[in-house]
């Protein structure tokens, strides 16, 4: 456990390639890509469904 905790530092952080780590004005965390996804077909469904009225 202490070759561990002195090896810690060695490691590079994980980066979201995605996102980056970047937080919104909030400082929340931005959404991933799967969020992202979700959001867009939410919008084109809402926009299909408008249009075939």
């Amino acid at each position: 456990m202490i070759k561990v905790r002195q090896l810690r530092d060695s490691f590079t952080p994980y980066i979201d390639p995605f996102t980056r780590n970047q937080v919104d004005a909030d400082g929340n965390p931005v959404i991933n890509a799967l969020e992202t996804r979700q959001q867009i077909e939410k919008v084109v469904d809402n926009l299909n469904s408008v249009l075939a009225k």
